[in-house]
């Protein structure tokens, strides 16, 4: 039993190794027949191409040769198509190119070939002198037909070897296969037998088994030689049909039955398969080809067991009728019987639909031809017109005085005095060199400058069968190059006398410099010029940044710069330079160009200047301490210790060093003093009188020891300073103590003439406008020039390398910005014009600045008479600008309305606004209400106001015109 199980096991062991022996061989047969299965591929593929092409490369040799011995049109149309015919073979060889490359240089010739023929084709058809037998025997002399056909013929045959090589390679493998099987199967039969007989000494299940094999064997062997006979059948049947198939291919019976078809023939008709073994070939056919198709049959396939290429149509499966071309072949039977036929049909729609289009396109040249504006015609070797266009004809007629046409003789049109140059250039032509000249004409209805262009024409052998001769106006573009010559002459000359440094670099050397630019490095012009390295005119210290900058505008990262740089004279003297420099092309290469000023005289005045935009800086605290001071003194209704109170706490900022002032004044028992007046290291003092009899007293202290100045830590300006406050107060308490005699005096004159006391207000108005625009202007021509000064200054500190001190000093750029927008704000608002006064003007400037400041919408009309006096106007703009003053301060209003009219009698103002209003019985007018009442009244007019809480205000003022 154990010696059983094991034999048994060792069985099954050797079973398993024969079974993997046999699905290895399977494999490795299966992947040799993939081989052979692309080999077979790739020959098909082949000869389905290099048939047609052969046909196709013969039909055109001989459509060529037809079409010049009879003149007939349709030989040109099939000369057309199979030039197109010729281009799809040619990139169908590029495509075996490409697929096989063991026959990939063959291919290849063949596709410059046929590349060939098509470029020499359209010069061979367009000789239209050559006639018949001439044009045949250059098509024979060309070997370019004979040379296609011979190389296609060769790998024609090397396919179809190699097909039937790789057929015999496929059934000898299926053959080894079986074989290999069989014996395999045989020794795993013994195997077993063996085996079982160890097992079970069974002789008679033994016989059993073998007889089974035997039976598979044979059953096996029957297989094979079916499979064998099946494949033998089928490549005889498919060699035949792709030696010559091009598109869709059809096989029929000898009564017209349909019996085989490839898919495109399918696609190409509508029809499924059951459809078409249903049918006749005449059911597809219209029938007014049927008697064609009869006639071919009769007369050429089955007398020559093929047909000619002949067109026809078929009747697609929708009703659509499609022109097709084809080819017919007879089949024969074993016994030499006519069997069947089969064809090779191609779709030709769109070559059909191409005709149409060529023949549209002829048609476009030719317009085109007669179109153009250049002058071109066509000669052959003896001097004879192939080719003109109207343009030529035209051109020609008037230079020569004689009509040029197709077929005329250029050399007995061209005039005496021109034939020997133009004959010289188109023999020239002629020996295959192309001549082109310029050509100036003085005759008037002719182009000022032309072109002339001869260009040889060859045929497809390459020699000159004529000359191609093209005249083209370049007048334009001789008077633009005129201009750019005189243009540049003009900014030669211009670079030359310029006044600063003008330079090109190229290659890191000077390529040009102007005059000034050699001056400036102390050179003549002549020793720059033949390219001077600029590492003799850098400082040695600035030449890596030099470098650098010109290295980022040569590499494109920037076009322009701008920087300062130190610069070497000849004499070995430093100097600063400032440079411009963009990037350029310069003779087809990178350059830089740019100019170049010195800059060595303001560099050395920069300290001077700093020095003076300290002191500027002082004066502008001086006069805006003074200015402070003036204001305090506008203030209405204060008293003596407000004012004196104000005064003092202004004042340590007019100082030199205001964070170590402080002040004190005086008056009587009346003392202010600043916080930290205490002691002192300096000290300042300045009196002032009254005209009570009381002393006034203003002392100035340093709180830390300063340098010594023109008196003691002081300057003599700050002397000036605090006796300027103190002359100011004396002059304020005077005028007070004036003001005061001037109350009493006026209430005595209260009894005096309204029309008095109208010219004193208006006069009082006057020298108050006065006053205003004397202070306006003393702020905008004193105070902002200087401090426009200074921002320039300290802008120009600002660009140094310190960043510290460029910090500091574009803080101090951005205070005395806002310093001088208050000034200008306040000049704007104080002045105004005291003759030819634009009171449209005023009030619109008005309204301007209240749009940009505020969110209230203003709506401003005005029809004035021009005429009206300039102090009316300008009493009318203070009256319009106090009352939107008290509009913005009181009454919290979202819209304005200002509507100036003149009417037959009066001149009429209306302001009116949508605020919280006011009662104006109880409240009481303020000082700004009385001006404007007194204003008014000034002139004889009225004012009236009315008003209610939460209804507005509306103010009406009607003045006598």
């Amino acid at each position: 039993m154990v010696y059983s199980l094991r034999n048994l096991i060792f069985s099954f062991a050797i079973v398993i190794f024969v079974v993997l022996l046999i699905v290895l061989r399977t494999l490795s047969a299966l992947r040799s027949q993939e081989k052979e299965q692309v080999k077979i591929i790739q020959s098909r593929e082949a000869l389905q191409t290099l048939g047609p092409a052969i046909i196709n490369m013969q039909q055109f040799e001989s459509a060529a040769i037809n079409y010049f011995n009879t003149g007939d049109s349709d030989f040109l149309v099939l000369y057309n198509t199979l030039g197109a015919r010729l281009r799809n073979d040619s990139a169908a060889m590029a495509g075996l190119a490409r697929k096989n490359r063991e026959k990939r240089i063959s291919y290849s010739e063949l596709g410059a070939i046929i590349h060939k023929v098509i470029t020499l084709a359209p010069g061979v058809m367009q000789s239209q002198q050559l006639k018949g037998e001439a044009i045949a025997g250059n098509w024979q002399s060309i070997p370019l037909a004979d040379t296609f056909k011979n190389i296609a013929t060769k790998l024609e045959n090397e396919n179809r070897e190699i097909l039937n090589i790789s057929y015999g390679d496929s059934i000898h493998l299926t053959r080894e296969t079986f074989a290999f099987v069989k014996i395999i199967s045989g020794m795993l039969i013994l195997i077993l037998v063996i085996s079982f007989y160890f097992i079970y000494h069974d002789i008679r299940t033994r016989k059993r088994t073998e007889e089974q094999v035997q039976q598979f064997n044979a059953e096996l062997e029957k297989q094979v030689k079916e499979k064998t006979a099946v494949i033998r059948e089928s490549e005889e049947k498919y060699r035949r049909l792709h030696e010559s198939m091009m598109d869709a291919y059809v096989m029929v019976n000898m009564q017209g039955r349909l019996l085989e078809f490839n898919p495109s023939f399918k696609e190409m008709v509508g029809y499924t398969d059951d459809e078409l073994l249903q049918k006749n070939y005449t059911d597809i056919t219209p029938v007014k080809w049927h008697e064609l198709d009869a006639g071919i049959i009769e007369d050429q396939v089955l007398q020559k067991e093929y047909s000619q290429v002949y067109e026809k149509e078929y009747i697609h499966k929708s009703g659509r009728i499609l022109p097709v071309e084809l080819r017919t072949f007879l089949l024969n039977d074993n016994s030499g019987k006519p069997e069947a036929m089969w064809a090779i049909v191609r779709d030709i729609s769109a070559r059909k639909e191409a005709k149409e289009k060529l023949r549209a396109s002829e048609k476009n040249l030719r317009y085109v031809l007669s179109s153009t504006s250049d002058n071109f015609y066509v000669l052959d070797k003896n001097y004879r017109v192939t080719l003109i266009n109207e343009a030529a004809k035209k051109s020609l007629n008037k230079a020569w005085g004689a009509s040029v046409d197709t077929g005329a003789n250029i050399l007995d049109l061209i005039p005496a005095d021109n034939n020997g140059s133009i004959r010289k250039s188109i023999d020239k032509v002629f020996t295959g060199e192309k001549v082109e000249y310029e050509l100036n004409h003085s005759q008037e209805d002719l182009s000022p400058w032309v072109l002339v262009t001869y260009t040889p024409v060859s045929d497809e052998a390459g020699a000159v069968v004529g000359a191609y001769i093209v005249t083209k106006d370049i007048s334009e573009r001789k008077n633009a190059e005129r201009e750019l010559v005189e243009a540049e002459a003009k900014f030669r000359n211009l670079v030359e006398q310029s006044l600063v440094g003008v330079y090109i670099i190229l290659e890191n050397k000077l390529a040009y410099v102007n005059p000034r630019f050699a001056e400036i490095f102390g050179y003549e012009q002549h020793e720059l010029a033949d390219s001077f390295s600029i590492d003799m005119i850098v400082h040695p210290g600035q030449m890596k940044k030099v470098a650098e900058n010109i290295r980022i505008r040569l590499s494109g990262k920037t076009d322009s710069m701008h920087y300062e740089v130190q610069g070497v004279k000849k004499n070995k003297e430093i100097i600063d330079v400032e440079v411009f420099g963009s990037r350029t092309q310069y003779k087809g290469k990178p350059a830089i160009i740019g100019t170049l000023l010195d800059i060595s005289d303001r560099k050395k005045t920069e300290k001077e200047k700093e020095q003076v935009r300290y002191l500027l800086n002082e004066r502008v605290k001086e006069l805006t301490t003074l200015y402070q001071v003036s204001q305090v003194f506008q203030t209405e209704k204060r008293s003596v210790k407000e004012l004196l109170q104000e005064i003092g706490s202004i004042l340590p900022t007019g100082w030199q060093y205001p964070e170590i002032t402080a002040a004190r004044i005086v008056l009587g028992d009346i003392e202010f003093k600043t916080p930290h007046f205490g002691s002192f290291f300096h000290k300042q003092i300045a009196t002032f009188p009254t005209p009570g009899g009381k002393q006034g007293l203003i002392e100035i202290i340093y709180l830390e020891q300063r340098p010594a100045e023109s008196e003691d830590a002081f300057s003599s300006e700050e002397r000036n300073l605090i006796n300027m406050v103190a002359d100011m107060l004396r002059i304020y308490f005077a005028r007070l103590h004036e003001a005061e005699i001037n109350e009493k005096m006026e209430r005595e004159m209260l009894n005096q003439k309204v029309q008095e006391q109208k010219t004193v207000t208006r006069a009082v108005l006057n020298a108050e406008e006065t006053e205003r625009n004397k202070i306006g202007r003393e702020l905008h021509d004193n105070v902002n020039q200087i401090l426009a000064s200074i921002k320039l200054f300290l802008k120009m500190a600002s660009e140094k390398d310190n960043k510290g001190v460029g910090e500091l000093l574009s803080r101090s750029v951005t205070l005395l910005d806002s310093a001088i927008n208050e000034i200008r704000s306040l000049s704007q608002n104080q002045v105004t014009p005291l003759k030819m006064v634009d009171l449209t003007e005023l009030i619109q400037n008005l309204v301007d600045r209240l749009d940009d400041s505020t969110s209230i919408k203003t709506s401003f009309t005005c029809k004035i008479d021009p005429v009206i006096d300039d102090e009316l106007k300008l009493n009318i703009y203070r009256i319009v600008q106090e009352q939107v003053s008290n509009i913005l301060k009181h009454a919290e209003a979202t819209e304005i309305t200002i509507r100036l009219d003149t009417g037959d009698t009066f001149f009429c103002v209306l302001i009116s606004d949508n605020g919280k209003g006011f009662n104006t019985e109880s409240k009481r007018k303020g000082i700004g209400i009385s001006n404007m009442i007194n204003r008014v009244e000034s002139f004889n007019g009225e004012l009236k106001i009315e008003s209610s809480p939460g209804n507005g205000c509306n103010i009406e003022i009607r003045i006598p015109c």
